[in-house]
């Protein structure tokens, strides 16, 4: 794992801004804490092409994020969706796998600190905020069905040219 880049202070107004490439390492970062696997940018057959996504095993489940999931057997998977400006979120807000079938059991949005409001999300969707170059979690995801299909195209594909975490 390599590590975190610290974000890089904007002059014009003396905030702290993160570009989406740093962003997409924080949030793999993230999603390594959580799954057995996890891989950034990998290139698929899918429209969809996630920016973090991470396969766990169901017998895992975590309290303190309230993120707990204990079907023995299952394999379940967590998305996150990198966005640095509220443009790019609100075109991907129109994508038809954003509300329906898509990948990710847990999806997540991950932005910078309060750019995208929690009422915002699609239904069941997650938002993690980046500040300083450390991820909070302010709504977690609830599970939803995934195109599993999609899912171990996405595996595949990282085994020969994923960026693994």
């Amino acid at each position: 794992m390599t590590n975190t880049p610290k974000p890089q202070a904007n002059k014009a107004t003396d905030e702290q801004t993160v570009s989406h490439q740093e962003l997409v390492l924080i949030a793999g970062q993230w999603t390594a804490k959580r799954c057995k696997i996890a891989v950034t940018e990998v290139q698929t057959y899918s429209t969809e092409l996630p920016d973090a996504f991470g396969w766990q095993n169901g017998q895992i489940h975590w309290l303190n994020d309230e993120y707990v999931h204990k079907e023995v057997g299952f394999i379940f998977t967590t998305l996150v969706e990198v966005k640095v400006s509220r443009s790019d979120f609100l075109r991907d807000l129109k994508k038809p796998h954003r509300r329906t079938l898509g990948m990710g059991n847990y999806r997540y949005y991950c932005s910078p600190d309060n750019m995208i409001k929690p009422e915002e999300l699609p239904g069941n969707w997650g938002l993690l905020y980046e500040k300083n170059g450390k991820i909070k979690s302010i709504k977690t995801a609830k599970f939803v069905e995934s195109d599993k299909e999609a899912e171990l195209w996405l595996l595949y594909n990282s085994a020969y040219k994923g960026k693994k975490i």
